[in-house]
């Protein structure tokens, strides 16, 4: 997909936390943000318009700082917190983990909502940024990301060359109105995230990962599949 640039700055995702505050200060610079999800004005758009935006969109932000509380309450199995974190890095996994956190309290009470463990102020208050499938979606779909610093995101892109990140708003204002000044750079980090994307993290390089993990595939091998990464298809990148 390469559709014409139609956005300066957009953002998809639900106004956790601060980021209202951070999208108004951006605006306040001049840069034009666009918002769409639940509980904002336009609220939600299917997938593909998702997709769409991606493409179009000269900066596609991603503010991680969601809160984490009771995420991981039911992962304390070895092998449940294993494919949890792999879940973390799928697009839509949050929401496979949610059916899966179903079943369990079905099979064993003592993991219903009723006997979970109440998390502590501190725990919701000083919640760690965590990498997600956006940051891995938006380059998967030949966009150009911003994105809060994530545990571990160095170990899947080059920073500052494949995706860009910024620590605070100043930092995101700043970088922001660099980078719709740089249409030459910024269009080849997208498309170097792009290429990282396709080569690295796919749905079957990241499952041939789960399964040499889990021994139930030799460290040399891969699952031959006749399944390759089309652009601009979230489903298939991870």
């Amino acid at each position: 997909m390469n559709l014409p640039l139609k956005y300066d700055a957009t953002f998809v995702g639900q106004p956790h936390g601060n980021r209202r505050e951070t999208i108004q200060a951006l605006r306040e610079t001049g840069i034009d943000v666009k918002t769409w999800g639940a509980g904002w004005d336009v609220g939600r758009i299917s997938q593909e318009e998702m997709i769409q935006v991606f493409n179009q969109s000269r900066i596609n932000l991603n503010l991680s700082n969601a809160s984490t509380c009771g995420v991981n309450d039911l992962d304390t199995n070895p092998a449940l917190k294993l494919l949890s974190r792999y879940l973390d890095r799928v697009p839509f996994g949050s929401g496979v983990k949610g059916i899966g956190r179903q079943c369990l309290s079905k099979i064993n009470p003592r993991n219903t909502k009723t006997n979970k463990k109440k998390p502590s102020d501190d725990r919701c208050q000083n919640s760690l940024d965590q990498i997600k499938g956006r940051n891995f979606e938006v380059p998967g779909c030949g966009g150009f990301i911003m994105t809060g610093k994530a545990d571990n995101l160095d170990e899947y892109y080059e920073i500052g060359k494949e995706v860009v990140c910024f620590e605070n708003t100043y930092e995101l204002v700043e970088k922001a109105n660099y980078y719709l000044e740089q249409e030459d750079e910024r269009s080849a980090i997208a498309q170097a995230g792009y290429d990282r994307t396709m080569r690295e993290h796919t749905y079957v390089h990241r499952f041939n990962e789960i399964f040499r993990r889990i021994g139930l595939m030799a460290e040399s091998s891969d699952i031959a599949l006749d399944i390759y990464a089309k652009p601009g298809r979230t489903t298939e990148v991870h």
